[in-house]
Order: C-alpha cells, then structure tokens, then sequence
C-alpha cells in the first residue's frame, strides 16, 4: 500500500501501479487494507519492506520460443443469457460456468512465483540486505525444469550452488544420487549422466527438499496448483512402519496438506523421512477417498446417511444373531489403527458382541509367529531402546532389508557400520547393508535357524555362555545345552550353505562379553525367513546375556506402524488390554470389571483358532476395519461367503464392494489417537482438521456396540486413552523389556523349538490399501 501525499489518504491497484494483473490489485487493496487498519487503530503507518523478487523478465523477456513445451489452451466463453430473455428480465446476463468448465479454466491460469516464495532463504537474506537485482545482470543459465521423478522435480534455474542437497544424499543417506556436474559457469547439481533421478540410486526420501534454500527441489504435489500456501504446522507420526517417525503435517484443510521432516531435535527421526513418511499421504488427496456410508441395495452399494447406514448395521447382525451364535463373528482391524480405535473394535468383539474371533488379516497373510518369544520372555516384543540401538558394538541383522522396510532407524545403524561399528548380516541375498558388514552370511533361504543353532552350539562348546546372567536371570539352559550339544558343525554348514570358517567368525565376534550387541529382526519380512528364527535368535541374544540388560538388546520391527500398539491394546486373540496373557485370571477379572461384562466365558468359548474357523465355514459375518481381505485369494472366497458384511475403510477395495453396509472411515489426521512404536514409545497424533466423512473412528465404534446392545459410557478421549494405560500398568507391562523378564516368575525361559529347513514365499498381498498404493506409486523408483 501507499500513502498519497495527503495525510489520511490511501491508494492502491493501477492508479499506483499503472496497468497490471488482477492479482496485483488484489494483493494492492490487501496490503492497503492492513495500512489503514493500522492508521486508524494506532494512528501511524507502518513500514512497508518490498519483498525481494527475482524476475526472468529483468535478465530475457519470455517468448512464446521460451515455453514450446506448454500447449495453448483456449479461454472458455462465459455462456451469456439470450438477448430475447435479457430484455424481460433483471438476472444476471452472465449465467456463469458449469464446474467442468470453472475447473478447466482454472487450469489455464499460469502458477504465479516459485513453490517455495514463502520459504526461500535466499529470497529472505536478499529482502534482509535489499538487494538490487538488475545490479547483478549478465550471462545466465537456461534449464529445463526436470519432472520425471515421480514425487521430485528439479528446477536447476534457481539452484545456487550450495551443495546442502549433494552433502546430505552423501553423507546422511550414504547414496550420492546427487553431486556436482561441469565446471565454473556450467557447473550444475543434477544426477551423473544427465539421468533421471528415480533412474539412479536415489531411495526418494525427499530430505533434499528439506535442505534446500531455494525452490531447486521441490515436492510435485498431487493437486492441480502448486502454491505457494501460507499453511498451519501440526505435529504427528507416520503411519507406515514401527520406526514412529515423527513428521510435520503443514495444513490448509483436512484435504489440502502436505509432509515435510519434523524439527532436527526430535527422536526417533531427526528430521529424516523414508519415501513412505514424506510422500505416502498423496493418497489422501488422490481425489478417490470415499467418505459417505453406503448400503447394498439389489447387488449395488448405494450412498446414504450415516443413520440409515447404522440401521442397516442392526437389521443385519438381529437377523444373523437369529440364526447363528454370536461366536460366528469376526471382527479383523488394521494394525494402522490407533491404540484407542484397537481398544474399542476389542471392546466391540468381546463386550459388545461376545466373541474372540478378533484378527488383523495382515497379521494372517505374513504368516508371522507374532508370539515366537512369548514363552521364552513373557511377550514378543523388543527388549532394546532406540539408544541401545545407535549406541552398539556389534549389530546382527537377521534377515529381510532393513533399508527398504524400515529405512530411517536402518540408515542411522547404516552410518555406524561406514565408520566402524562390527556388524554381523545373515541374508540370502546382498542389501544395502552387507557392503558394510563385518561378516555376511548368506545361508539357503529358510536355513537361518540352523546357522544360528550352529553358532549357539559353538558358542557353548568354547565356554562363551554368559554363566553368570543364566544362573540369575534364566531358567531351563541345561535342557537347551543338551540339545545344542547334538549340532554337527560340518552338518549345520553342509545345510545352510555357510562355510565352517564363516560361522567360527561369527563366534569371534560374538564372544567378547563386554561388546554392547544389538540384534535387529523384522517380524512382518518373509524375504529371508524360517519358521523359528525369531526363538532362534531369542536364544542366542539369552544365552550371551544381552537381554534384558542395558546398552543390548533385540530390535524387533514391523512393517506396520502399530503392532506394539495393537498388542497392548488387546486386539490379539492370545492377549487381554493391557497386554495380558488372555488366560490370565488377574486380568480377565481387571478388565471385565472395568468394561462391567465378564469376557471369560465368551474367550474360553470361542478358543485361539480363528484360521480353523475360516476354513470350516464357523464364522458368518464380519466387521472388517481398514484391510482388504478380498485382494488376497486365500481370504475372497471367505469374504464372498458371508452372510453378512460390514467393511470400514477410506478407498474403494474389491472387500468394500462385497460389502452389505459400508461405513467411512477418518484418516489418522482427522482424530486424536496414539501410536506404539517398535521401543514401547507411545506418541500423539494430533488432527488437522474435522473428518471428511463426518465421524471420527471413535464414535463410529461407540454407535456400533450402542446398536449391538452394549452401551458403556466412555467420558471422551482422554478417559479411553488413560483405560489403555490404566490395564498396562496393572500388567506390569513397561517396554521394552529391561529390569524384568515378563514372565509369570520374572526370569527368561530357554526353551527348545523344532528346527526343520523351512522357507515362506517372499512376497505377499498387500490388503492394507495404503501400502498396496504406495508400493506402485515407487514400482519405478529404486527403493
């Protein structure tokens, strides 16, 4: 804005600037807005800093020669009423576009300034010491702007050398997809060879952007227009795996955000993000969400309300629970679900409806032992801490890819090794990690147990077992020794492929009682496993003593954000909320006096084996939340059986269209909820905005059990959340497991476990529909 010489008077638009666009009206009356607001309030003008702006213009006028790439696109005619009808009436003569029209139109409207005019550095320090940008005119460089990367585009126009990109692909992500081309003038960033990005070693992680000053790199976001926006920041996790990467969700709307790295001083992350926590919420916004309920009306589902949908929810079950017992329902639910949502769909199963038939089909198609060291230390899960993990002398990987499954935690142990921390990589193939490794074995898929019993049995022979831990802390390690005392060196080789000489090797290394040792398995991986390398690899971390103690530990990861977290909230046929034992009388009483319903007699009744069930044809109906069963062809055939289905999901899954009632789902970023990562720690999701679809997952599952008949009052979220944490402090549940074993005795158990040669097909479906869209969203991406 500008003051006119008077005092008291303000002008803005042409009259200041002479003929310009319509937005630098606009933008002329803002700023003449905010002026006067000032004059009148406080009786003084404010100090107006023009913004530095760098322009084409000043150093080549654009042509039509400058954009050949750019197809004309014509103005649409603004439909006009007839002359015949203007003259009866007073309407408007302009009837306006249709909203194809208005979309199109548009499109046709040229991006005004950089994607990141509100966030260049450059563009800062320049206003800061204004600067002139015609003193600075002369010879220039002209690139093309770079969009082949699916996710990346690369405008080296506005690259200023700085190197933070190349710097940090080197040295943080250990990749140099990135570096320095030519020399002097010509010197240019880009990939060697004039590549494509996505065509080098790049892993699409995106923490380039996040260095860069300037606009070079920049997110090609998945909505029509760029930016720039002025947004709000909120702080959440990422939903893809157990890592709980914390992210900053900056936000217009609930539909209208994107990812960037959360500030450097928060853990487990620092700042860094894989190409699932950067780029994985794209799918939110692909325009395919689908947020009203629908009924199945003839063999179509047909949009309703929320209410006619809850009341075709009820028809449904009365006329089922009519026919068949109320045990011949299942209710399976995502592991990307909250703590509290876990909880409640565990409430509806064994509260409201009376059964424990409660899976996550994810869980079913890894075929994961997801209670491998139940019986050996009181619970599956980890007993490192995330600064036992940076903090070890010796890693031992077993199995899958760690820096393609959980690549931020991975490429921190990764940065390690590169500056000599032991590592030991039992892997079929070679990963990214073996180059670094200090030992890699590579045994015949599904041979991974016998190697390691190889080294158990080694380990003992030389005295190595950890006597005085064992005799404190263990119980049964005569009746393994004895067993162990049966392995044939020269066999266990011949078997898993593996030389002698190697596997001494690994004894060497593993032998020194003072190194910090951190073993790290990913539960959910079938790339390179074996039936019981997890009690393996239990036994081994036991017998050294590295369990359960400070500075060592297992890191057991999963591809799902919230395994830990389902587990402690009970959504585990084989557990109670809380993480008891689900035959535990202390705890069967705790929370069956907390949800006021005794849930024994429902858990005795319906037994652990709901896959039995499945394949007899047991159970009739189903609540399903989140997963897509029906992409797998092992579960179609059951889904298409089922008498009656209600599907709770955001997309379109082929489960979604055999369903009788579908019910929307709200994304992580519409409600409050907790995550549980891999370490025990629970974090906060924050939402950004109200649900799409009108209800957040909470009430959902409160309205069902209401339906079913079971109406328990839950005084909002905060009193659910503190029920979770209320049962889990009554189990003595604290992960991950350090000062005591969580067993019945306090103590770690050895025990035996079979060891035949087994193998598991590496791939699997992926029925959660995120990670199904993500993984051909980076099919050409070298991840």
């Amino acid at each position: 804005s500008l003051s006119a010489q008077r005092d008291g008077v303000f002008a803005g638009g042409d009259v200041v600037t002479g003929p310009a666009d319509a937005i630098d009206a606009i933008a002329a009356g803002r700023k003449a807005a905010h002026a006067i607001d000032k004059y009148v309030k406080q009786n003084r003008l404010p100090i107006v800093q023009k913004r530095f702006e760098s322009k084409r213009d000043n150093f080549h006028k654009m042509t039509r020669e400058d954009i050949p790439e750019v197809e004309e696109s014509k103005r649409h005619s603004m439909p006009e009423m007839s002359p015949e009808d203007r003259i009866k009436t007073f309407e408007e003569v302009e009837t306006g576009y249709t909203e194809q029209d208005a979309v199109e139109e548009s499109i046709r409207c040229a991006e005004c300034g950089c994607d990141a005019g509100l966030d260049c550095a450059l563009q800062d320090y320049c206003t800061e010491y204004g600067v002139d940008q015609n003193r600075f005119l002369g010879a220039y460089n002209k690139y093309k702007v770079d969009t082949r990367h699916p996710f990346i585009k690369i405008d080296s126009n506005k690259c200023i050398l700085c190197g933070r990109c190349v710097a940090t692909c080197a040295e943080i992500l250990n990749v140099s997809a990135l570096g320095f081309i030519n020399r002097g003038f010509r010197t240019i960033v880009k990939p060697a060879m004039d590549k494509a990005l996505h065509e080098t070693n790049c892993v699409s992680c995106g923490n380039c952007i996040d260095v860069c000053p300037t606009g070079t790199l920049a997110e090609k976001m998945p909505v029509r227009r760029q930016g720039p926006w002025e947004m709000k920041t909120t702080d959440s996790i990422c939903n893809y795996c157990s890592v709980g990467c914390n992210i900053t969700i900056n936000h217009k709307a609930a539909d209208l955000f994107f990812v960037t790295g959360a500030p450097i001083e928060k853990a487990p992350n620092n700042g860094e993000l894989c190409v699932k926590g950067r780029f994985g919420y794209e799918h939110y916004l692909d325009g395919t969400r689908l947020v009203k309920p629908m009924v199945k009306k003839g063999d179509k589902l047909v949009e309703c309300s929320w209410e006619e949908a809850f009341g075709a929810v009820k028809k449904g079950f009365d006329k089922i629970y009519a026919d068949h017992d109320r045990d011949q329902t299942l209710i399976a639910a995502s592991p990307k679900l909250t703590n509290e949502e876990l909880y409640l769909a565990g409430m509806l199963a064994r509260g409201a409806i009376g059964t424990n038939n409660i899976t996550s089909f994810h869980r079913l198609t890894t075929e994961a032992d997801y209670h491998a060291l139940d019986d050996m230390f009181g619970a599956t899960v980890a007993s490192a801490t995330l600064d036992d993990a940076l903090g070890a002398d010796l890693y031992l990987f077993l199995g899958g890819n760690p820096t393609t499954e959980n690549p931020v935690l991975s490429w921190k142990m990764k940065r390690r090794m590169k500056h000599g921390t032991e590592a030991i990589v039992i892997n079929s193939s070679e990963t990214d990690l073996t180059q670094y490794a200090t030992v890699w074995a590579d045994p015949r898929r599904g041979t991974s147990t016998t190697l390691l019993n190889a080294v158990i049995a080694q380990l003992i022979k030389n005295g190595k077992a950890n006597d005085s831990f064992i005799n404190q802390k263990t119980v049964n390690f005569d009746q393994l020794s004895k067993e162990m005392g049966k392995v044939d060196l020269d066999e266990a080789a011949s078997v898993s492929g593996v030389t002698p000489e190697k596997i001494h090797k690994i004894v060497e290394l593993l032998s020194d009682p003072s190194k910090k040792i951190v073993a790290v398995y990913n539960a959910d991986s079938r790339i390179d496993r074996a039936t019981n390398d997890l009690k393996a690899l239990g036994t081994l971390m036991l017998m050294l003593g590295k369990v359960g103690v400070e500075g060592s530990g297992i890191v057991l990861l999963s591809n799902q954000c919230n395994q830990t977290g389902m587990k402690l909230a009970g959504f585990d046929r084989h557990l109670l909320p809380g993480g008891y034992p689900v035959n535990n009388e202390t705890g069967l009483k705790e929370v069956s006096a907390l949800w006021q319903k005794d849930i024994a007699e429902p858990i005795k009744i319906s037994g652990q084996n709901i896959s039995r069930k499945m394949r007899d044809d047991k159970i009739r109906a189903a609540f399903i939340f989140g997963e897509n069963p029906a992409k797998d062809s092992e579960y179609n055939s059951f889904v298409d059986k089922l008498e009656f289905l209600v599907v709770c999901d955001m997309f379109k899954t082929e489960t979604v269209q055999m369903a009788d009632v579908f019910l929307p789902l709200s994304s992580y970023l519409e409600s409050k909820g907790h995550f549980t990562n891999w370490s025990g720690d629970k974090q906060f999701t924050d939402p950004i905005g109200d649900s799409l679809s009108g209800k957040i997952n909470i009430d959902v599952f409160m309205r069902l059990m209401d339906i079913l008949g079971y109406n328990r009052a839950i005084n909002g979220f905060d009193e659910l959340a503190s029920e979770i944490s209320f049962l889990q402090d009554k189990a003595g549940i604290v992960l991950p497991i350090k000062e005591k074993f969580l067993t019945a005795d306090g103590k770690a158990h050895f025990v035996l476990y079979p060891t035949d040669v087994s193998t598991t097909p590496a791939s699997m479906t992926n029925i959660l529909e995120i990670d199904s869209r993500i993984a051909d969203k980076t099919k050409l991406i070298n991840v």
